[in-house]
Parts: C-alpha cells; structure tokens; sequence
C-alpha cells in the first residue's frame, strides 16, 4: 500500500513541479525581457534628445561618433532616419532591417512603441526598436537600434538551471519526508489489517494499534477494537453458558443413570421390563455423550490457531492411529508432504483423529489411506480416504449438519456432532471440508487448508 501511495505521489509532485516551474521560467524570462527593453528603449531616448540638437545645427560628426561607439560596445547597429526616410546615419551603410521599416511608421506619426514578445532561451537573435526624435507632429526623425539578445538569453538559461537545481532539490526533499510520511500514515493500517487477519484466524486477543498515526486512523484502530471486544465478550459468554449448562446437566444425568441403575433388581424379570430398562440407559448415554460434545465445541471454539508442520505433528501421532487400527484388523497408509499450514482450533491431529475414529467406528474399512500435498492453488489438501461402506451423494451434503447421523448407524455409539465440529473449525481458519465417494466403494473426507506464508 505504501508504494501505491508513492506512485499516486509521484505524478501528484511532478504536477506541482510543473505548476511552480512553468510560471516561474515565464516570469524570469520576461523579467530579463522587460530589463533589456527598457535600458536600450532608455538609450534610444537619450541618442533621440541629442539628435535633435545635432540636426538642428546640421552637424552629425559628434553624433555619429557615439553611434559608432554604441554599435561597438554593445554590438548593436543603429539607423537614423528623417521624415521622408532618408537614412541620415548609419553604422554599415545599409537601410534598417523589414522589421524597423515596419517600427518607423508608428513612430514617425509620433506614437510611441513597445516590444510586447519575450526574449526565450531559444530566440529571437535580436530585437528590433524604434524611437522618435521630437514630440507629436514635431517629429522630425526616428532612431532605430537591432538589439542582440543573446547576454539576455544566457542569464535566462543560468536562472532557469537554478530554478530547476531548486526544485529539484525540493522535490527531492519532499520524496525524501514522503517514505517517512508514508509509514507513519500508514502503519495503523498495517497493524489494523494484521490484527483483522488474527481475528478472522479466531484469534480473539489480537488487537489493532490505536496510539499511532494520524487521528482518523486512530479513532478507527479503536472503534475495531471495541468491535473485536464485544465479538469477544458475546462469544466468551456464549461458550460460558454452553459450558455451564453442560456442567449442570451432568450431575443430573449422572444422577438419573444410577437412579435407572438403582432400579434393576426391581424388575419382574419379563423381557419388555428388561427392553424398557437397556432403552433408558441408552438414552442416559446419549445424553451424557451430546452434553460432551458440547464441552468439546465450546474448548475448541475458545482455543487459538497457529500455524504448525504437518509431517512433525503426524509423526507424534500416526504410531498410535497406526496401533488404533491394528487393533481392528485396518491397514492405514499415511504419506504427506510436509508444509506450514494453519492449524484449526484444537489442533489438526484432534481434527484427523476425529475423521480417523469415524471411519474406523462407522464404516467397517479394511484400509485407511491419509493423504497431503500442497496443491497448484497455494493450498494444501488432506485427504482421509476409507474402503468402507460408504455415504449416498445425498447424505455427502447433510452429513456435517449439527446432529445429523446416517440411518444405518443409528444403534452405534455418537452424537451427530463430531464433523460438524471438525467442518467449522476448519472453515473459521479459511479452510474447507468436503465428502466424496472413495473410488471402488467408501468415504473420503478432504480437508483444503490455508498455508502458514498465505
């Protein structure tokens, strides 16, 4: 975001160097303009006063001397002209140039005349002016002078380096506070977007910078971390209660088993009292077994993420899943890629342990193929792939509902809750669960899991 913020800058200041250094480079140009007209106009007033006493005693010598020292010093050729255009004095002998022809007309009227261009670095050579030797209809001649523009033209080119070494130091400046600027801008962005990813994580401790940065910034930085407080304190009270009241119905329920229990040597022996007496223990089980499962959702909804190798992690546990299966005649094949991954709350071992125990409670497999590799997507994908009886297409999309179980294993021990656990604390780290057929017959749970760099 910074260096988006640095190319957005860039053509801002290259506008801004543009808005000051045009005007400027106009104004300085125009500026040694205006100093030249005005010092030669100066000049040709000053030789028009001292023609006139010069023509009015028909003696040119001294005047023409200091033309001729004029045009020598300042390299500037100048004409003197009378009313019929006669050229009374020139340096070189020739008529003045098209544009003094042009500049006589006006001033041999008795209007006075101005340059209005600008002298730029680049041209013109020389500027042409005229000046009149009398007042109004009195005008008797005109001066006129070519002036040389190229001191002027060099100065323009010196103020302008300047001009631009200034800037550009500016400039340079500016870029040098704006990486500076930059962060402190927007490092409460940074901490505000890490402390959303943790969040999003299920890391409800994290919490956003809020004494950095310009006000706004903080004033958001807090109002997301009130946000995150309430998220926190609403679900913080929401799994107290969930585990409270599981806390509270065990003793009950404990309480009402071995009042069931208390009961069987009461009974008549007949073989529905027996029935009805096996049918209210089940049902103590399964009510002690769902209060569990609550427990086990509320710990795992309360329980932070982190990232962790999964090669490390099956290592500590593949042995024992290994015995586990041994024990009821399963082959398990376990091959994976190790990679950094984002664990679910729990932890990813609770997780497989969890998809290994219902395979091997539910589906009756002879193997159990675990599986994970990192896939094209930046993801890694765990596959727990059994040779077992299997789900319909149908039962693959309700089978990670809350307390959904599958008519064919009803009499066996479960809650219904187990994958549902699994999928949502998979899917609150940005993961994924799904089910699918197992090629030849069976069950294969995929798991896609963000990696830890992602």
């Amino acid at each position: 975001m910074r260096r988006r913020l640095l190319l957005i800058s860039m053509p801002l200041l290259a506008v801004l160097f543009l808005a000051i250094s045009v005007p400027a480079a106009s104004a300085i140009a125009g500026r040694r303009t205006a100093h030249l007209v005005n010092d030669r106009t100066n000049d040709a007033a000053r030789f028009s006063a001292a023609a006139l006493d010069e023509l009015a005693d028909g003696d040119m010598r001294r005047l023409g001397a200091e033309f001729d020292h004029y045009a020598e010093l300042f390299d500037t050729p100048l004409w003197l002209l009378d009313r019929e255009r006669t050229l009374l004095y020139s340096a070189d002998g020739t008529p003045p140039t098209a544009q003094g022809d042009r500049l006589l007309d006006g001033v041999l009227s008795g209007q006075t005349t101005s340059f209005g261009a600008t002298v730029w670095p680049w041209g013109p050579d020389t500027i042409t002016l005229a000046a009149p030797a009398g007042r109004d209809s009195q005008v008797i001649a005109a001066i006129v002078m070519e002036v040389p523009t190229g001191a002027v033209r060099t100065a323009t080119w010196r103020d302008w380096g300047i001009l631009a070494a200034a800037l550009t130091a500016f400039m340079a400046v500016a870029l040098y506070l704006l990486w500076p600027m930059s962060r402190w801008l927007l490092r409460p962005v940074a901490h505000l977007a890490h402390s959303a990813d943790a969040v999003a994580r299920g890391d409800l401790r994290s919490r956003a910078v809020a004494d950095a940065g310009p006000p706004e910034l903080r004033g958001l930085s807090q109002t997301f971390n009130r946000m995150v407080d309430t998220v926190a304190t609403t679900l913080e009270r929401q799994q107290q209660f969930v585990t409270d009241a599981s806390h509270q119905l065990r003793n009950p329920l404990a309480s009402a088993r071995i009042a069931v229990e208390n009961l069987r040597p009461y009974l008549d022996g007949g073989a529905e009292a027996e029935l009805a007496y096996r049918d209210a223990l089940a049902d103590m089980d399964r009510m002690s077994a769902l209060v569990g499962g609550l427990l086990t959702a509320s710990s795992l909804q309360a329980a932070p993420v982190r990232a962790s190798s999964v090669a490390q992690l099956l290592e500590r546990r593949a042995q024992r899943w290994r015995v586990e299966c041994a024990e009821r005649d399963v082959t398990l094949v376990v091959d994976v890629a190790d990679a950094e991954v984002i664990e679910p709350s729990g932890g990813l071992a609770m997780v497989l342990g969890e998809l290994l125990g219902n395979a091997l409670r539910l589906a009756a497999p002879q193997r159990i193929e675990l599986r994970g590799r990192v896939s094209e997507a930046g993801r890694y994908t765990l596959t727990v792939a059994d040779d077992g009886v299997g789900l319909s297409g149908e039962e693959h999309q309700l089978a990670t509902g809350r307390f959904w179980r599958s008519p064919r294993v009803q009499n066996l021990p479960g809650t219904g809750l187990g994958l549902n656990i699994v999928a949502q604390v998979v899917t609150d780290v940005g993961g994924r669960l799904t089910l699918r057929e197992t090629p030849g017959g069976g069950l294969t749970v995929v798991l896609d899991l963000p990696l830890a760099d992602s």
